[in-house]
């Protein structure tokens, strides 16, 4: 059901929830950990494009074969690393909304960890408001921006860019992780 559900929101995304991106999201979160950039030598650095360039090749949605019927999943490419974690609360968020709805809660927010959803609206008709926290601490208003919502899902995180920069080539790529 989980990876299933996966695999259509791939589709529904043009590819931008890919589970297979296990290897490239190993090696972004190493990159981060060390300090990004600054931390890194050029040979280092691209070590590191080499190896986001070769864990692309590992990422073909389609070489996670799944079937409905003995309920088995099957890998077809040995270097390929799954990684759910861009989806997994989204997908918990949504199960346990539609359990909601059907014990018939109509009044209701979710927040799991800046992912959210409201069922319905308001005791007295207004939205539901949510609030986008100002990253200056020091701001007089502590949100840059206030969304009202109703019967919808919103997501709060920010998207993470990993940039690296080739200094010899004097190339500038940025990977992103959603």
């Amino acid at each position: 059901d989980f990876l299933g559900y996966c695999k259509e929101m791939y589709y529904l995304t043009d590819g931008i929830i890919n589970i297979t991106a296990g290897r490239l999201i190993s090696i972004w979160n190493e990159y981060q950990s060390r300090g990004g950039e600054s931390n890194h030598t050029e040979d280092e650095i691209i070590t590191i494009e080499s190896g986001l360039a070769e864990a692309k090749n590992h990422m073909n949605i389609d070489d996670l074969v799944i079937d409905e019927e003995s309920r088995r999943v099957q890998i077809l490419d040995k270097e390929m690393v799954l990684d759910v974690s861009a989806i997994v609360k989204g997908y918990v968020l949504e199960r346990v909304t539609e359990e909601l709805r059907d014990e018939g809660y109509d009044k209701v927010v979710l927040d799991v960890e800046g992912s959210l959803t409201a069922i319905g609206e308001k005791g007295d008709g207004s939205a539901f408001e949510v609030g986008i926290r100002n990253p200056d601490t020091k701001a007089k208003d502590p949100y840059i921006y206030r969304l009202e919502i109703r019967n919808t899902a919103c997501v709060t995180e920010p998207d993470t860019t990993m940039p690296i920069s080739n200094k010899i080539n004097h190339v500038r790529r940025d990977y992103f992780h959603r």
